[in-house]
């Protein structure tokens, strides 16, 4: 399925790959909470195999999944270092990987038209506003060579009975794509009103208390929602 909720069989799948599982550090966590592990996980478990494309991660500050990518790979990393949703404000170089200082959605000429065969974004969608989605979705197909992947990993907080507002900002995931010219893979298969399932892969409580020491104004929100990924696989037609 090209978007839904990451389950647990799909993260622990993920977890069964010996070279996903080195990759995260083995039972040392890289990431710092859960949900970062769940969507490090999944995303490997697409990236690792792929050999001689050029890869450009959004958002990606002092990315976790870049350095683990094989070098014949060409690799990029877009981000402002600005801070936005707890990241980075200092830049960080990575070795064999090619820095762009910027937004999607600035139109930068350092992103070239039609350059990248994958895309992909971990925790990095769900900070970016309804006003400026639009751009971040003309640009995202503007840097897609044409038959090109992409994939996205996104912090969504499932209640137990849904609400209008999460549906409207669904409703922004999947058009936003689809009116520039991009496609899923397969059909979207979310269940609607989307609600917490214990199928679901989740952040720890521990994880969720951890962000609320950086973020404080959405911990009445955590202490009644569940922590789950969004996962988006989208092409870009021939």
């Amino acid at each position: 399925m090209t978007f839904e909720v990451v389950k647990k069989a799909r993260y622990w799948e993920a977890l069964n790959d010996s070279a996903v599982f080195r990759s995260l550090g083995g039972f040392t966590l890289k990431a710092l909470d859960g949900l970062k592990h769940i969507q490090d996980a999944v995303t490997l478990r697409h990236l690792l195999p792929v050999r001689n494309n050029r890869i450009l991660e959004i958002g990606g500050g002092a990315s976790r999944v870049l350095p683990a990518l094989h070098s014949s790979n060409e690799r990029w990393n877009l981000d402002p270092f600005e801070g936005a949703g707890n990241g980075r404000t200092t830049v960080h170089e990575i070795p064999g990987v090619r820095l762009v200082s910027g937004l999607m959605g600035d139109n930068d000429p350092q992103v070239p038209d039609g350059y990248f065969d994958i895309l992909f974004s971990i925790s990095v969608i769900e900070h970016i506003t309804a006003v400026h989605l639009g751009k971040f979705w003309t640009d995202h197909a503007r840097v897609m060579k044409p038959g090109g992947s992409a994939f996205h990993a996104i912090d969504f907080y499932a209640s137990e009975t849904g609400n209008k507002n999460d549906e409207t900002r669904l409703d922004f995931y999947l058009n936003g794509p689809i009116a520039n010219g991009l496609r899923f893979k397969t059909p979207p298969s979310l269940h609607r009103p989307l609600t917490f399932r214990c199928d679901m892969a989740s952040n720890s409580d521990w994880g969720m208390w951890r962000w609320n020491q950086n973020v404080p104004s959405l911990a009445e929100k955590r202490a009644t929602h569940q922590s789950v990924t969004l996962w988006m696989e989208l092409e870009k037609p021939q």
